[in-house]
């Protein structure tokens, strides 16, 4: 955390010196270089010179959260504008310049490079190499962190949702069902529902049958109140893609022709190639399955 600074943004606002801020705490110089992160304090030497602000612990506590929070959201926001631009070569540059800052382990710029790093394995090659056994770097240390989520916030499952295709079974397994709880609470259909989509990808991908079915299940549960046409057919082709798997070739033929004349009806041109060319790969299941994800994310 950045005690430093924030103390300093606080004693510039109370329009209080530095001998001030200090008096009979610290020298003038030792308070200078905790202000400019060169050194460090005690706690004792904290709440004297708190005290000489007039601010008790709580009230320097809330404005450093406060900090730290808009701070992380302005990150987010940089780092979701270049996802949006699909600029990745920024991305890496800019993953670049977090690392040479030296992140502290488990700290939220530390998440937010490993957040950076899967975005380019997802998207563009990624300029650092992953540990053994993970598809991205720092892998293993997020899905750490999502097991210690106690209360979801917006960016947290926008987080989550960016990258899950990536994390190992067990943690997307684990964090799936409140997730879609918490996105249900936020009133946010569609994201619901195209999570639910991608899910049943996932699971496919690792083979998971029985937990896809209950995604689709829910999925088609979940139909009569989605207004997306999109989530719809796509729902249809599922179907119809777990119609192929158990060999039940005139159904999921059937399926793939009910999606794609309602993509005709529709003018979802673009849906349909898209689905033409994913029909043509899955002929080729199980030697190779395709992850499809549509993922939408709630509005920060």
């Amino acid at each position: 955390m950045d005690l430093g600074p924030t103390f300093k943004a606080l004693r510039q606002q109370k329009g209080l010196s530095l001998a001030q801020a200090s008096h009979n705490v610290l020298s003038i110089s030792q308070l200078s270089r905790f202000e400019n992160q060169q050194s460090s304090i005690t706690a004792e030497a904290l709440l004297g010179c708190l005290k000489n602000l007039h601010l008790t612990l709580g009230e320097f506590q809330r404005t450093l959260e406060a900090k730290t929070q808009l701070e992380q959201n302005i990150l987010q926001k940089k780092i979701d504008t270049m996802l949006a631009q699909h600029d990745f070569a920024a991305m890496a540059e800019y993953g670049a310049e977090l690392l040479a800052q030296k992140l502290a382990p488990n700290s939220w710029q530390q998440r937010e490079y490993f957040r950076i790093q899967a975005l380019l394995t997802l998207n563009a090659p990624t300029l650092a190499a992953p540990s053994p056994g993970e598809k991205f770097l720092g892998q293993r240390d997020l899905e750490k962190y999502f097991q210690t989520i106690e209360e979801w916030s917006v960016s947290e499952i926008n987080s989550f949702l960016h990258i899950f295709e990536l994390l190992s079974l067990p943690a997307v397994q684990l964090n799936v069902p409140v997730l879609l709880r918490k996105i249900q609470q936020l009133n946010q259909p569609n994201v619901y529902a195209y999570f639910l989509l991608s899910l049943f990808s996932y699971y496919v991908r690792y083979q998971e049958l029985s937990a896809a079915e209950d995604i689709l299940r829910q999925t088609e549960k979940n139909l009569p109140q989605q207004k997306d046409a999109w989530v719809s057919i796509i729902a249809i082709f599922q179907r119809g893609i777990w119609h192929q798997i158990h060999g039940r070739l005139p159904l999921a033929q059937e399926k793939y022709d009910t999606a794609l004349s309602l993509c005709h009806i529709l003018q979802q041109e673009e849906l349909a190639q898209h689905l033409r060319a994913s029909r043509k790969r899955w002929q080729r299941y199980p030697e190779f399955i395709e992850l499809v994800t549509f993922v939408e994310y709630l509005p920060i």
